[in-house]
Order: structure tokens, then C-alpha cells, then sequence
């Protein structure tokens, strides 16, 4: 299993209504990009689909280079960010999670699946299926 991350992060650095809608919209953007694919190319190249797992939470980060010198990157660091790649953990290929959160702040086909134990959480955290 070879695997490797994205992160993306929608309303940096300015806040506005409807981040939420964009990353849903992305999430769905990707799964069916992810299907096309499969259907034009991996499944005759791997001999199987190829599958992405996706989580989104939201929440206030802080954004900003890191780094000095010769070394220095754009990131996100904050309980946001870990949240987020915690739900994706419990995500199965193929599978997009939100959190309670989003679904609030935002307009799709959502299924609830209960709560989660999210590592490093005291309380378990509910989370939603993105049909």
C-alpha cells in the first residue's frame, strides 16, 4: 500500500462565508476526478481502483511561514489542522468524513454515523458520511 497526504485549507488568509460549501465541493470534485481516473487509466495500469480518503473539519489555525533562512515554508499548525487528519483516519478509501461542524455550515447529502474516539480528544467527535 503506498499512501501520501494533501492538505488543503480554504479561507486562509481571509475568513469568508462559504468555506465550508468549497471544501465539501472539493472533497466531491476529488472522489469523482478519483473515478474518472480509475475508469480511463488505473485499473488497466494496477490491475485495481485507486481510492482516497478524505476528512474536513473546521475551526480557527494559525497559518503562516515557518522556517528561517534557507528554510522556511508556508503551513498550518492548531487543533483544526490535527482534528481534520484525525477524522480522515477513521475514513475509509473511497470515503469522505465531516465533521458536525461542517455539516452546520454547509449544503450536501450527509450521513451520520455517531461519534468517533479521535486520538488526543477527551470527548468522542461526531462525524458525517459526504454522499
Amino acid at each position: 500500500v503506498v499512501s501520501d497526504e494533501i492538505l488543503a485549507v480554504f479561507g486562509v488568509p481571509m475568513s469568508a462565508l462559504g468555506n465550508d460549501q468549497r471544501a465539501v465541493n472539493c472533497a466531491r470534485a476529488m472522489q469523482a476526478a478519483m473515478a474518472g481516473i480509475n475508469e480511463r487509466f488505473a485499473v488497466a495500469a494496477f490491475g485495481r481502483p485507486l481510492q482516497i480518503s478524505i476528512g474536513i473539519h473546521r475551526g480557527e489555525l494559525i497559518a503562516g511561514n515557518i522556517g528561517g533562512g534557507r528554510r522556511m515554508q508556508y503551513g498550518v499548525i492548531g487543533d483544526t489542522v490535527n482534528t481534520s487528519a484525525r477524522i480522515k483516519s477513521h475514513a475509509e478509501p473511497g470515503q469522505t468524513l465531516v465533521s458536525a461542524d461542517v455539516v452546520r455550515w454547509s449544503e450536501g447529502d450527509f450521513t451520520a454515523l455517531g461519534s468517533v474516539q479521535l486520538r488526543g480528544k477527551p470527548e468522542p467527535t461526531e462525524v458525517f458520511e459526504l454522499g
